[in-house]
């Protein structure tokens, strides 16, 4: 419930258009709220881009998986 209350908190400082700086490992929440994304993982940037273009590059089938090959290689 916890985990619900802050995507409708995130949702509603969006409509106001504020910016939110959101960090997390969960790539479902990722998709949720964010617009723009950046993969940083052991202080490297593996991605920077837009949401919609992190999906249409996406070789793999869910975010999770896609993230973890990504980072894989690392």
């Amino acid at each position: 419930m916890t985990s619900r209350a802050i995507i409708k908190l995130i949702r509603s400082c969006k409509d106001e258009g504020k910016t939110v700086i959101f960090s997390s490992h969960r790539m479902g929440e990722v998709n949720q709220v964010c617009d723009d994304m950046a993969i940083i993982y052991k202080g490297s940037l593996f991605f920077n881009g837009g949401l919609d273009k992190f999906k249409s590059e996406m070789t793999h089938e869910t975010f999770e998986d896609e993230f973890i090959h990504m980072v894989g290689e690392a």
